[in-house]
């Protein structure tokens, strides 16, 4: 599964806003160049894409797979002022008539202080998917009543806009010079949260041995140290 996010500020938000709706000329530029390498030269098949606001969820497999898609549902929270500039988009896929498996492409609020606004879009969602699957089932129940049941597995993939926890960037930068990947996520919010059972309980994520994914400058491999943004891992899986 592939999650894209466009638009992370509120002023974009509002422009887009103004203009009538996120187009899909929005995404299409980018969504173009990842079918280029992931239909053209990976030889993956699209299985569905969806777009709410500032957030496109695409899922691709390989060719065999069977897959279909059984329900894909929006969730708007309207932070920062602005409707729908932060939410979800998540889709229940069955997958070769045995496994469930539910996909989530969520935005969380942003700034660094804001860890327990983070956590509460996290159980918003949850609970909008719920509600959102457990209807399904009941208009369905005489056909699929699999669908009551959670997923066989779940994948929740975004901007999450957790930080690193830091007086200020330097501390951070020096670590990420020395390539000190546990120092890091010694200080990322969301590892805490999830250690103290605050968010993504149950779920576990792949190891991270890399940089910091926020901020770039645009088009360079240069850090963004505007505003004294601290880097961290917010795009995550």
């Amino acid at each position: 599964a592939l999650s894209v996010d466009f638009g992370n500020d509120s002023t974009q938000s509002e422009a887009l806003l103004r203009k009538g709706s996120f187009s899909a000329n929005t995404s299409e530029p980018m969504l173009k160049m990842l079918e280029h390498v992931l239909v053209g030269e990976l030889q993956l098949e699209r299985v569905t894409i969806r777009k709410s606001w500032n957030r496109v969820l695409a899922i691709y497999k390989r060719k065999g797979m069977e897959v279909s898609v059984k329900r894909v549902g929006a969730t708007q929270l309207g932070a920062g002022g602005v409707v729908g500039n932060k939410g979800a988009i998540s889709a229940l896929l069955w997958v070769h008539d045995t496994t469930w498996i539910r996909v989530v492409c969520a935005h969380f609020a942003a700034h660094a202080e804001h860890v327990s606004d983070r956590n509460a879009n996290y159980v918003s969602i949850r609970k909008a998917i719920s509600m959102f699957y457990s209807q399904f089932g009941n208009e369905s129940a005489a056909r699929d009543l699999s669908l009551y049941m959670p997923p066989h597995h779940e994948i929740w993939l975004g901007d999450f806009n957790y930080r690193l926890s830091a007086n200020d960037s330097k501390e951070v930068l020096e670590l990420i010079e020395k390539k000190d990947w546990l120092a890091l996520l010694a200080r990322d919010q969301l590892r805490l949260e999830r250690a103290v059972g605050n968010v993504f309980y149950g779920l576990s994520e792949g190891p991270i041995d890399f940089p910091p994914t926020f901020k770039y400058k645009p088009y360079s491999v240069e850090y963004d140290k505007i505003k004294g943004r601290v880097p961290s891992y917010c795009d995550r899986i």
